[in-house]
C-alpha cells in the first residue's frame, strides 16, 4: 500500500505541476530521439503497404516503447532518391545532430538511410561515431550501443552494398527493358500525347482520343487548305474556348500540371509543336533523349527508334507532308534589322483589365518595341483594344516615377537609418526575449521532470505502464513548449531583419539616385510588377513597398504622411 500511495503521490504531482520528492538515483542517458523516413517514389507510386505513413507508424512504436528516449521529431524524406543524401529533410536531420538537437536516429532499415555504399557506411562508420549518435534501424535490429558489433559490423557494409548494386542493377535492367520496348514499337512514355491515350490493360499502346482528335484534324486542316499561320490558329481555338492540350490533360487526370492555370491557352508554339509531330500519322519515334535531369542530350537522328503503322493515324501521311511543307526550310535565319536591345521589363508587364501579360512586338516596319496585352493578340478581345506602350516612353515614364518615389523615401530616410534607436522596435525585441527566456525555462524544467520520472521507474516507485503514460505527456507537452519556442525565434529573426533589410534599401536607393537610369538590374531591384491601362496609364507596384510598411508600423506613423 505505500507503494501505491507513492505512486500516486508522483501522478498528482504532475497533474498541479510540483516537483515530486522522490530518492535521487545515479542519472540515466536519456536520449533526444527523432524518426527518420523516405521512398523514392510518393508513397511507393502504389497502394502497397510500404508508405510513408507505415514507416513513421513503425517508428513511433519503437521510440515509445523504449524508456531512455525522448521523441523530438519526425523528418520525412517522400519522393527523394536513395543514391545520395541531398534531400532537404535529410540535411534539416543533420543540421539538428550538428546541433546538438538529437543524438538519436531510428529508422526503419538501413535501405531507409541509403543506397549509395560510399556514402552510408562514411555516416556509420565515421559520422555518427565521431558526433556520438546512437543509431538504430528496427528491421536489421541493429543498435549502434550493441556491445556485440562482430556479426552486425559485417552484416551493415554487407547490406549497404547489396543496396548499392540493387539501385545500379535496377537501373541498367530498366534501361534495357525500355530499348527493347522501343524497338519492337511499344510507347513507354508515362503519358500519351495530345490526342491519344494509353490502353487500358495494355499500357505500351496508345489509341486514339476521339474527344479531342477532331481538333488535330482541325488544326492541319487550316494550316493545309487555309494557310493559317500558327498564331492565327491558336487564336482561333481561343476564340472558340477550346481547351489547350494542358488544360484537357490537367482537368482530365492525363498528366498533373506543377504550375497548372486555369486560364492556359493556346499558343503559336504548341501549334507548331502539333504540327510537325509524326505521332499524328501512326508513327512511333522514341529515343530522341537520354539521360535525366540536367544531363539530358541530344541522340542524332540515325540512332532514334522509329516504328511506323505503331498504332492507328489521326492524319494521313500526305497531308502530313503538305504541312510540313508549308514551313521554311532549314534554321530560322535572325532578323539583323533587329535592334539588339535588352528587354528590361521582361516578365513584369500586365495588362491592367484582364492581368494577362503583355508581350513585346516590334511596330510595324520600325525597330522600336511597342507592348501589347497577349489576350487581345491571340484572342481579339475588344476589352483589351488600345491597352499598348511603346518601350522607348514607357522607359522614360517608370524612371520618372521611380525618381520621384525613391526620393520621397529618402527624405524620410532618418526613420530607417535611427530604426535600432526607436524605443518601439526595442520594446518588442524585449518581449520577444522575455518570451523566450520564459520558454527555456519551461522547457528546462520539463527535462528534469523527464530525468527525475525515469529515476522513479528504475527505482521501482512506478510501473511501466505508469512511467509510460506520464512520459507521453510530458513529451506532448515539450513538443508543444518547442513549437512555440520555435515560432517566437523566427518571428524575433524576421524583426531584426526589418533593421537590416531597411539600411540595405537606403544603401541602393542613394546609389541609384547619383545616376538615375533604368536597367534589367536596376527594374528587378525595385519593381515587382507594372500594369498597363487605358489611354497609356501605367500602375507600379514597387518592390519595397513592405518593407517600408513594416518601418512605419514600428514607428508609429502612416507611410501616406511621408512618402509621396
Amino acid at each position: 500500500m505505500p507503494r501505491i500511495s507513492k505512486r500516486n503521490k508522483i501522478q498528482d504531482s504532475f497533474l498541479i505541476g510540483q516537483e515530486p520528492q522522490v530518492n535521487i538515483t545515479p542519472a540515466v542517458k536519456v536520449y533526444n530521439t527523432a524518426g527518420y523516413s523516405r521512398l523514392s517514389r510518393l508513397n511507393s507510386g502504389n497502394d502497397s503497404d510500404d508508405t510513408i505513413e507505415n514507416q513513421w507508424k513503425s517508428i513511433e512504436t519503437y521510440i515509445k516503447s523504449q524508456s531512455d528516449m525522448k521523441f523530438i521529431g519526425h523528418y520525412s524524406d517522400n519522393g527523394f532518391t536513395g543514391s545520395d543524401f541531398q534531400r532537404p529533410q535529410w540535411q534539416e536531420l543533420m543540421e539538428a545532430v550538428g546541433n546538438k538537437k538529437i543524438d538519436c536516429i531510428v529508422f526503419k532499415d538501413f535501405s531507409r538511410l541509403g543506397r549509395n555504399f560510399l556514402e552510408t557506411s562514411e555516416y556509420l562508420e565515421q559520422i555518427f561515431p565521431e558526433m556520438g549518435v546512437r543509431i538504430i534501424s528496427i528491421l536489421d535490429n541493429y543498435d549502434s550501443n550493441s556491445p556485440v558489433r562482430d556479426e552486425n559490423g559485417i552484416l551493415i557494409p554487407l547490406k549497404n552494398l547489396m543496396n548499392d548494386m540493387y539501385i545500379k542493377d535496377i537501373r541498367a535492367k530498366g534501361k534495357a527493358v525500355r530499348e527493347q520496348k522501343m524497338k519492337s514499337g511499344e510507347y513507354t512514355r508515362a503519358v500519351a500525347p495530345y490526342g491519344y491515350l494509353r490502353a487500358k490493360g495494355k499500357s505500351n499502346t496508345i489509341l486514339i482520343d476521339h474527344e479531342v482528335a477532331w481538333i488535330i484534324q482541325l488544326i492541319f486542316q487550316w494550316r493545309k487548305e487555309e494557310q493559317l499561320s500558327t498564331i492565327a490558329i491558336a487564336t482561333r481555338l481561343n476564340q472558340m474556348k477550346i481547351m489547350s492540350p494542358k488544360q484537357y490533360q490537367h482537368i482530365n487526370g492525363l498528366k498533373k500540371i506543377k504550375d497548372y492555370a486555369g486560364d492556359m491557352k493556346w499558343s503559336a508554339v504548341t501549334i507548331r509543336r502539333i504540327l510537325a509531330n509524326k505521332v499524328y500519322c501512326g508513327y512511333l519515334i522514341q529515343g530522341k533523349v537520354k539521360g535525366r535531369g540536367k544531363n539530358v542530350k541530344s541522340v542524332d537522328e540515325n540512332q532514334w527508334y522509329v516504328k511506323e503503322n505503331a498504332h492507328e493515324a489521326i492524319i494521313s501521311l500526305n497531308d502530313y507532308e503538305i504541312v510540313q511543307k508549308s514551313f521554311p526550310v532549314g534554321p530560322r535565319k535572325k532578323r539583323m534589322d533587329k535592334p539588339q536591345k535588352e528587354n528590361i521589363f521582361t516578365g513584369l508587364l500586365y495588362c491592367h483589365h484582364c492581368k494577362q501579360r503583355m508581350v513585346s512586338r516590334y511596330n510595324g516596319g520600325s525597330k522600336r518595341i511597342r507592348y501589347a496585352c497577349r489576350r487581345r493578340i491571340l484572342e481579339n478581345m475588344d476589352d483589351c483594344r488600345g491597352i499598348t506602350f511603346g518601350m522607348v516612353t514607357l522607359s522614360e515614364v517608370v524612371l520618372k516615377l521611380l525618381v520621384k518615389q525613391i526620393s520621397c523615401v529618402l527624405a524620410a530616410k532618418e526613420l530607417f537609418s535611427n530604426l535600432e534607436k526607436n524605443p518601439e522596435y526595442n520594446r518588442t525585441i524585449c518581449e520577444y526575449q522575455t518570451a523566450m527566456k520564459h520558454l527555456d525555462r519551461k522547457r528546462d524544467k520539463n527535462i528534469s521532470r523527464q530525468n527525475n520520472l525515469y529515476e522513479d521507474y528504475a527505482s521501482g516507485l512506478l510501473e511501466k505502464e505508469e512511467y509510460l503514460y506520464i512520459k507521453e505527456q510530458y513529451i506532448k507537452e515539450e513538443q508543444n513548449i518547442g513549437f512555440e519556442l520555435q515560432s517566437k525565434k523566427e518571428a524575433l529573426a524576421t524583426y531584426r531583419d526589418i533593421e537590416k533589410r531597411a539600411g540595405e534599401l537606403i544603401k541602393d536607393m542613394e546609389k541609384f539616385l547619383l545616376s538615375p537610369h533604368l536597367s534589367r538590374e536596376i527594374v528587378q531591384l525595385f519593381i515587382e510588377r507594372i500594369e498597363i491601362g487605358k489611354e497609356s496609364a501605367v500602375y507600379i507596384t514597387f518592390s519595397f513597398t513592405n518593407i517600408l510598411d513594416e518601418v512605419y508600423e514600428i514607428v508609429g506613423q502612416e507611410r501616406g504622411e511621408i512618402v509621396c
